[in-house]
């Protein structure tokens, strides 16, 4: 009687294993790429939100009291526990127009910085020194590509929102 002997073809061969983890990593890879960039791209979001919002929570409010130079948002403070606003100094300014056929603007410009959400953001809150019936002021806010470190300074290229509106002069309230 002759006994057959089967050999064993069920398994995986080594080169078969090495291919399998290869495709499986580069899957891990891929995944773990996507989900940085969905985190990542959140984060802009949620800072454009807070950063809209702040603008013009403050522009709103500024606006209520025609624009004043004098305006200060520690009187939010009050209102709002989760937002505490510093001040950082006025300055008087030439701003920019993009369009090289309009006029520059001098503009007063007030700086504060704030935390919202964990997130440092520099406030420039700037009104036009022109036609005192009508003001136009704009709130500018900035923040950090980081979310963390605090922007100190104004820089071109950081990331920021505007809104900007007109207010009537002649129908302040000034609060003290």
């Amino acid at each position: 009687m002759f006994l057959w002997r089967y050999k064993s073809t069920s398994g995986f061969s080594l080169v078969e294993v090495m291919i399998a983890i290869v495709i499986l990593g580069i899957g891990i890879f891929g995944t773990m790429k996507y989900q940085y960039e969905a985190t990542k791209q959140t984060l802009i979001a949620q800072a454009h939100t807070t950063s809209t919002r702040v603008a013009q929570l403050i522009l709103e409010n500024w606006k209520a009291t025609g624009g004043s130079p004098n305006y200060r948002p520690e009187i939010l403070n009050n209102s709002l526990d989760s937002i505490s606003f510093s001040y950082v100094r006025d300055e008087v300014a030439t701003k920019k127009h993009p369009k090289k056929d309009e006029k520059d603007e001098r503009v007063i410009r007030l700086i504060f910085r704030t935390t919202v959400d964990e997130l440092p953001l520099l406030i420039y809150l700037e009104r036009s020194t022109g036609i005192p019936d009508i003001i136009k002021i704009s709130a500018i806010v900035q923040w950090s590509p980081d979310f963390y470190s605090i922007p100190l300074e104004s820089d071109e290229y950081l990331p920021y929102v505007e809104l900007t509106t007109l207010a009537r002069g002649d129908e302040a309230v000034f609060r003290p």
